[in-house]
């Protein structure tokens, strides 16, 4: 549980980019699964959600403003 905690403090610092595997580890862990995947997307769905569509960046990582996406969807900005 210490290695998801330590991912979610950094999603939550906002880095300019994070690996592609590491945001896809906090999003699994808050329940959402991979879906569709499509070239460099990936949609994430959970039940009773909108979908998240995450784009790798380079096929490895996530950018900054996905990553605001991703906190908002998440609630972490309300912790």
């Amino acid at each position: 549980m210490a290695q998801l905690e330590k991912l979610i403090e950094r999603l939550k610092a906002r880095p300019s980019e994070m690996r592609y595997r590491e945001v896809r580890q906090v999003l699994e862990a808050f329940g959402w699964s991979p879906r569709d995947e499509e070239g460099s997307h990936v949609a994430y769905k959970k039940p009773g959600n909108r979908t998240i569509v995450v784009s790798k960046v380079g096929g490895q990582k996530v950018s900054r403003y996905q990553l605001d996406q991703i906190c908002e969807i998440l609630g972490l900005d309300d912790e």
